[in-house]
């Protein structure tokens, strides 16, 4: 009886101890499940980030991509729009000049078309007011031959009838020419020289006057309205220049 109660006994520590065993090859294995499975979780979470990491750069190089493109486009199409912008600027600015410079023109045009039509104007009006110049010069040279008819000398009484005729037709076209605005030059001695109604036709030196003034009339001279119709032939006081000055 004894015996079998200590074959039993050594029968369950045995039991019991190969129950332990298993149960320490059990927490051996699941602790070597567990190691494995943290190093597969860690080698997961390190592909995972690895992946993650890699996804995030192509992510941010993409991005970045997308970015430096839309900047690029943006920045072309604003510098288009400046260069637009400015071109459409001195297309402006052109024709704004042009358009300057044709308002000048116009003007330019109409100042010469005023000028033009006031020179054709005065044109005129000296064609009427000076018409009869040419008549008038070839009446003054008949006057000049009746002034020395009137002026002759003589003791014929036939003959100073006929003069004083001769005097009164001779006043009477000088008349006529005073009414046409025909006037005699006068001129006295002592007078200095003008060029512009007087003709120098003989030179002479007296030292009682001043150089180049008259000394004589040789032939009157006429003014015709505002204009000189025959200048007066004269005499002029003038040293004579000595050879070799």
């Amino acid at each position: 009886m004894a015996k079998s109660d200590n074959k039993n006994e050594s029968t369950n520590k045995n039991e019991m101890n190969n129950r332990y065993r298993e149960e320490e090859k059990d927490e051996v294995e699941n602790n070597n499940n567990n190691s494995e499975n943290i190093k597969s979780n860690q080698h997961n979470d390190n592909h995972n980030n690895e992946h993650n990491v890699n996804h995030n750069d192509n992510n941010n190089d993409n991005n970045n991509e997308h970015n430096v493109s839309h900047n690029d486009k943006h920045n072309n199409k604003h510098k288009n729009k400046y260069n637009d912008r400015h071109h459409d600027d001195e297309y402006v600015e052109e024709l704004l000049k042009q358009i300057s410079q044709l308002k000048n023109d116009v003007l330019r045009a109409k100042a010469e078309e005023i000028n033009f039509k006031k020179r054709v104007e005065e044109e005129k009006n000296r064609s009427v007011k000076f018409g009869n110049q040419l008549l008038l010069e070839k009446f003054v040279e008949q006057i000049d031959l009746f002034d020395k008819v009137v002026t002759m000398k003589t003791e014929d009484p036939v003959l100073k009838n006929f003069l004083i005729g001769f005097e009164m037709i001779n006043n009477n076209f000088k008349q006529i020419l005073s009414d046409e605005g025909v006037k005699k030059i006068e001129v006295k001695v002592g007078d200095v020289f003008d060029p512009k109604i007087h003709h120098p036709l003989q030179t002479e030196w007296n030292e009682e006057y001043d150089e180049n003034v008259i000394l004589g009339e040789l032939k009157g001279g006429y003014m015709y309205k505002d204009r000189v119709l025959r200048p007066t032939l004269v005499k002029v006081n003038k040293k004579e220049e000595k050879e070799g000055k």
